[in-house]
């Protein structure tokens, strides 16, 4: 039999992690590490789980902040588990007690028409305006290094080897402080004309809490001053892409290359077999795109953004509420 329940807040995290990484569809988003991340920037934790025959068979982690009058949730990489199982059960036990509420879901599970009209026909809908992108490109690293090579354009093994030359290997960054890295993002905000990416207090928290999920690499100057970085975030076997940076001089050297690469060989060597580079739009950001659809990985389209509200009516407004709070990072 099947049912949900929602599990104590001081329920085990290492419980949690051990039934996650039973779910095909497990990231570092819905892992202790991402949840003590952002409480420690002001969200509360909510957890379910569904249980087939005593055994998880679904779940999900929610953030969620509380209103007067009403509680928005936001599960990113959630819910985890069989889609079918992701209906008004799993809802009703997830926001017990919090009143009116907004929940909103982003599954990095591979889109499947099938599983979408599941969705559909269990109460999601689409949200107007997501948070993230749905494109993704994924690199699989079961492939040996020869095969790996091949898989890149010409374009792309030629600007890795300017890069390896300009800016030799690439470094691990071990015990790195916040403000290095945010030099290095202020430099690149500058000369792009963009908007702050991070605060330190939010890198203080990603490099302490995700400690030991993080493989942290950087690029120097000549005067041994950081010019470029790349940070992934580790997740059993598989990898995200969590934080990239280069300054105009990062960019002149192709500095990204030479460390994209140097992260491939070090999450391989850590049993890594599938790297998520991350969203991918070529209308927002070209140059991105090309850039991960150079290095051979293969394009895939999550499932991606579903929203529900206790009130129909509320959703559209909770919605939008919810892009103020930032929540598309979190």
């Amino acid at each position: 039999m099947v049912g949900w329940r929602l599990l104590p807040a001081n329920d085990s995290d290492q419980a949690w992690d051990d039934a996650l990484a039973l779910m095909p569809d497990h990231n570092i988003y819905q892992s202790t590490a991402w949840a003590r991340h952002k409480l420690a920037r002001g969200w509360r934790l909510r957890r379910a789980l569904s249980y087939d025959n005593g055994r998880p068979a679904a779940m999900v982690q929610a953030l969620y902040k509380r209103f007067p009058g009403g509680c928005v949730l936001w599960s990113r990489g959630g819910p985890a588990g069989e889609p079918a199982l992701w209906g008004s059960d799993m809802r009703k036990t997830l926001t017990q007690g919090l009143g009116l509420c907004y929940l909103r879901v982003c599954s990095y599970r591979e889109l499947s028409p099938e599983q979408a009209g599941t969705l559909e026909e269990n109460g999601w809908r689409r949200p107007r305006h997501p948070f993230n992108r749905a494109l993704t490109f994924q690199y699989d690293l079961t492939r040996g290094q020869d095969e790996q090579w091949a898989a890149f354009t010409e374009n792309w093994r030629h600007n890795l080897r300017r890069g390896q030359k300009r800016c030799g290997e690439a470094k691990f960054w071990e015990n790195p402080r916040a403000g290095e890295l945010l030099s290095v993002y202020r430099r690149m905000e500058q000369w792009k004309g963009i908007k702050k990416h991070y605060g330190a207090d939010e890198l203080d928290s990603l490099l302490g809490i995700l400690k030991r999920q993080v493989i942290l690499v950087r690029a120097d100057d000549a005067d041994g001053q950081p010019i470029a970085l790349r940070a992934c975030a580790v997740q059993g076997d598989k990898a995200w892409d969590l934080l990239a940076a280069a300054s105009e001089a990062g960019r002149k050297n192709y500095a990204s290359y030479a460390l994209f690469w140097n992260l491939l060989e070090r999450c391989k060597r850590l049993g890594v077999r599938s790297y998520d580079m991350g969203g991918a739009d070529p209308a927002l950001a070209r140059g991105v795109f090309d850039f991960k659809k150079g290095s051979g990985a293969r394009p895939v389209e999550y499932l991606g953004e579903w929203d529900w509200s206790t009130l129909g009516l509320a959703r559209r407004g909770f919605g939008l509420g919810l892009k103020a709070l930032g929540v598309g990072e979190a």
